[in-house]
């Protein structure tokens, strides 16, 4: 009799418990601030991980870079260092809005909170946006990876100075240099007259990447305006919104990238910026004391391409992160005693910022 009683008493308790349990606390936590310590020493850990996965990369740079100086020290002046500083301040930026986010979160601001989000993930996009422009560029210049790597110099061919080369050996390398000079100079003509430039196809390039990035902010324009009428599609619609915002950052740094590939440039170039942009990059070719070529520059350029590759993947995993937060903070998730995923994000986000700020000035600052 006793023991049916307590049973019962059991039952009708837990079904009292189950029935008033936050939804936002797992079961197996006894109190938010267990889960939150929980999940904040499981984030340390796996940003410990991330630490180790780039220590091993950082070191390769260290030996190889000790090893062989002079690679680095003539390819990094192929890296545009405006651009990398660019790069930089925008990933501060994100830092500061990702902070005053967590802030927001804490206080239970939820507007505040989400448009510091949207700045942060606009600010990714701009980041992705610039870098893709850098990549176009080296791409076009030949400046990949080892196996790809194209001298700017035509380090391949074998001239012979006519100063250097005794009696009528010197009259015929002089000849030698005069037709190879008529042949580049016939090469660069017909290479402009067909449109086919460096200029012109960095211009295709970003030209077809601005159409496609319209394509992608009208058509979420497009589902965010119809969906965001619908209360039952609220979810829906922040994911449209989340394309949006990128779309436009990459957009914006599109655009800023062809203004500063552009900006300073005549608009009909000279016969000489011709010729010299379809062997060299401009700055470099532009240059009174040129460093001499090393066997192994492409060896730099499977450094900086791993390295920046590597961060920049993990750009677009934060950014997958903070648009799933700005999908959970439409729909009112987080409270002033509930905000652990905004934190945990934030300390992945700065992370990822401060590999940058590691990155940029061993490889763009070299000289």
């Amino acid at each position: 009799m006793n023991t049916a009683a307590t049973t019962t008493t059991d039952e009708h308790t837990d079904a009292h418990d189950h029935e008033h349990h936050d939804p936002r606390l797992a079961h197996h936590f006894d109190s938010h601030q267990q889960q939150f310590d929980t999940g904040k020493l499981g984030i340390w850990l796996f940003l410990v991980t991330e630490v180790l996965f780039f220590s091993g990369l950082f070191g390769f740079y260290a030996v190889y870079r000790s090893l062989h100086p002079e690679v680095f020290l003539y390819a990094s002046q192929f890296l545009d260092t405006m651009l990398g500083a660019a790069n930089t301040i925008v990933l501060l930026f994100s830092s500061l809005t990702m902070a005053w986010g967590v802030r927001c979160a804490q206080l239970g601001q939820t507007r505040g909170l989400l448009v510091c989000l949207l700045i942060t993930l606009g600010c990714a996009a701009i980041f992705l946006g610039v870098k893709s422009y850098e990549y176009t560029e080296k791409a076009h210049h030949g400046l990949l990876w080892a196996g790809m790597y194209v001298s700017p110099e035509h380090h391949g061919e074998q001239h012979v100075e006519p100063e250097s080369a005794p009696g009528a050996a010197a009259a015929a390398a002089l000849e030698t240099e005069l037709e190879h000079a008529e042949k580049e100079e016939a090469a660069a003509e017909e290479s402009h007259d067909n449109d086919d430039s460096l200029f012109e196809k960095t211009k295709a390039t970003l030209s077809y990447m601005t159409q496609v990035l319209w394509g992608v902010i009208v058509l979420s324009g497009i589902a965010l305006g119809v969906l965001i009428k619908n209360p039952n599609k609220k979810s829906l619609a922040t994911i449209a919104g989340c394309f949006l915002v990128a779309a436009l950052g990459m957009q914006l740094g599109a655009y800023a990238s062809i203004g500063y590939h552009t900006f300073g440039h005549a608009a009909e170039p000279t016969h000489e910026e011709i010729r010299m942009a379809e062997t060299v990059p401009i700055e470099y070719a532009e240059q009174t004391e040129k460093i001499p070529e090393p066997a192994l520059a492409g060896t730099f350029f499977s450094v900086y391409f791993c390295m920046t590759g590597l961060h920049a993947i993990h750009i677009i995993g934060g950014m997958i992160a903070i648009s799933w937060l700005i999908v959970r903070t439409v729909n009112g998730a987080f409270t002033t005693y509930y905000f652990g995923a905004v934190d945990f994000v934030g300390l992945y986000w700065h992370l990822v910022d401060l590999i940058w700020i590691y990155l940029f000035p061993l490889l763009y600052l070299i000289n």
